[in-house]
């Protein structure tokens, strides 16, 4: 079996091999599992390994990363006939993978490939009237199966984090699912990591709202765009009022500098680049809700302060992965972001 793995999200990918691999001989798990990963691996690698028979089991797992990726490259470099050659590579390469032997289960991860499988399913036929099926064709066959790993969207977390309680066998009220999601916001491995605290600290019994509330510190989007928003727009009393909660709450400096750092971007994109909300959105891959939200702020600034405001946050970046302070250097750059004189000499 072939499983085609398309998403961007590592934890997801991690739970998904963690299943496969659970099938395996503890004892003999070492001998059957083998991970390439591209460019230094290559389609030809993968068909030597997944030829191989298990050693005293009945499955050998190869997972192999990002060789879509790197086939994709290679076929755009080539110039004009770039499409036509990672078709035929592409494909050629499937149907012989496909013909591996049936202990051998090939996990293709594409963290870069769209849950659509469009970039695949859309490539031309081969040149030279080869017959080589298509994923649909495999699928068809049960040689092949798409997995989605993308990560659920803000309206389907709630139905992720009841999916990982059912797994862990825990019992939850509906209210406390929605305030653990609220709070640990988009982050699936923070969301679990929390699961597992407060069923530790349940002890079999129903996790409680109040629960969630005393022991899940609070990483919610809100806080976040509340440093942004307070920032952005120099309002120094509520900038260090909601840096100094997110920090109490354990976020990390980085994590904080990292969120500025993405609304700074978002912020150039929408004062220099002149294109639409819905434009914006699909080159950044965000909501355009959270576009428009930027555009408010952008208004305020000139292009020369956006670029003054992208350069301080790299400089930050630079010194924080320099020096064991990192929170002395996110206030110090907080405090100046919020500063009058900052924008008068931009």
């Amino acid at each position: 079996m072939i499983h085609l793995c398309a998403g961007a999200d590592p934890f997801r990918y991690q739970l998904f091999l963690k299943d496969l691999k659970a099938g395996l001989d503890p004892a003999m798990a070492d001998f059957n599992y083998v991970e390439l990963e591209a460019p230094g691996a290559s389609l030809e690698d993968i068909q030597r390994e997944v030829q191989a028979l298990p050693v005293m089991a009945d499955q050998r797992i190869v997972a192999a990363h990002g060789i879509w990726t790197a086939v994709a490259g290679s076929a755009r470099r080539s110039g004009a006939t770039g499409r036509e050659t990672l078709a035929e590579r592409w494909q050629l390469g499937l149907t012989a993978l496909a013909g591996m032997p049936e202990t051998t289960v090939l996990v293709l991860y594409e963290p870069d490939l769209k849950p659509d499988f469009k970039a695949i399913r859309e490539l031309p036929a081969p040149t030279g009237g080869l017959a080589v099926p298509t994923i649909e064709d495999l699928e068809r066959e049960q040689k092949l199966r798409r997995e989605n790993l993308a990560a659920p969207k803000r309206n389907e977390m709630r139905n992720w984090a009841e999916f990982r309680c059912s797994e862990k066998r825990l019992r939850i009220a509906g209210p406390a699912v929605d305030e653990l999601v609220r709070r640990a916001s988009s982050d699936l491995r923070n969301l679990d990591q929390e699961l597992d605290k407060l069923a530790a600290h349940a002890k079999g019994e129903p996790i409680s709202l109040e629960a969630v509330r005393e022991l899940v510190p609070d990483y919610s989007e809100d806080f976040i765009f509340a440093l942004s928003n307070a920032v952005f727009q120099q309002q120094r009393g509520e900038a260090v009022r909601v840096l100094g909660h997110l920090l109490s709450q354990g976020l990390h400096p980085i994590q904080i500098l990292a969120t500025l750092g993405a609304q700074a971007r978002m912020l150039a994109a929408v004062r220099l680049s002149g294109e639409s909300p819905e434009a914006i959105a699909k080159t950044m891959k965000a909501n355009v809700y959270t576009v428009q939200r930027s555009m408010r702020n952008a208004a305020r600034l000139s292009p020369n302060q956006v670029r003054t405001m992208v350069d301080m946050l790299l400089e930050a970046d630079l010194k924080m992965k320099s020096t064991p302070h990192a929170e002395a250097v996110l206030e110090t750059l907080v405090g100046q972001l919020v500063s009058p004189d900052t924008w008068l000499q931009a």
